[in-house]
């Protein structure tokens, strides 16, 4: 992966070295992973690098519930909205 950042209140993951077969599986195995209680909505974008997840809105808390503890500190802006 190479990298990531908010972007209209969703969540941008820039997997431009992943085939797009790779990018779908990664989309699929997200959007099952969890209960449907938990289910993170997200989508495929292609960019002019390559391809990009998009985590919607409603699914980011959840995302960040569970990448936040592994993040180093000097990252966490990537997933912490500004007030």
């Amino acid at each position: 992966m190479d990298d990531g950042s908010l972007q209209n209140k969703g969540l941008h993951l820039s997997v431009y070295a992943f085939s797009y077969e790779e990018v779908e599986l990664l989309k699929y195995t997200l959007e099952l992973l969890f209960m449907p209680e938990f289910f993170i909505k997200c989508t495929l974008h292609n960019h002019k690098k390559g391809y990009r997840l998009y985590i919607w809105q409603e699914s980011l808390n959840l995302v960040k519930n569970y990448i936040y503890q592994y993040m180093h500190k000097d990252m966490l802006y990537k997933i912490t909205s500004k007030i």
